[in-house]
């Protein structure tokens, strides 16, 4: 379309859900990414591609465990190809009404006091 070497990255923005990003009925960004990628080589463009918005609440009707927060993020640590260079996490600290399932996607609970998560995501910088 165009827009070869306008960009440096190729930022792809899914919404998660529950499901690992490894399993077999799983998180359909994968897939889509891995189209994505197709595309950019096929037409001589190699850049990296990074996820953006990565996550799962942990509050309000559709809410995971804390713990499941960690699994998701080590999940796609280890399944990521190597073209995919950045994962972005949602938002840095829940927001809102603590039913509001939007609002539970934070790195850090509403008191401002880290979820688990936050260790795992230090833990790959050390």
């Amino acid at each position: 379309a165009g827009c070869k070497g306008v960009f440096d990255v190729m930022a792809c923005h899914f919404y998660s859900t529950h499901t690992l990003p490894s399993a077999a009925d799983g998180w359909g960004g994968w897939p889509i990414m891995r189209r994505i990628r197709e595309v950019m080589e096929a037409n001589g463009d190699p850049k990296p591609v990074w996820i953006t918005e990565f996550g799962v609440t942990t509050r309000g009707p559709n809410a995971a465990t804390e713990a499941a927060q960690v699994e998701m993020l080590k999940d796609a640590m280890r399944i990521r190809p190597k073209w995919l260079k950045r994962i972005f996490w949602y938002t840095a600290q829940d927001f809102g009404a603590a039913e509001a399932n939007e609002g539970g996607f934070g790195a850090y609970r509403l008191d401002g006091s880290p979820k688990p998560v936050v260790a795992y995501m230090q833990s790959l910088n050390a």
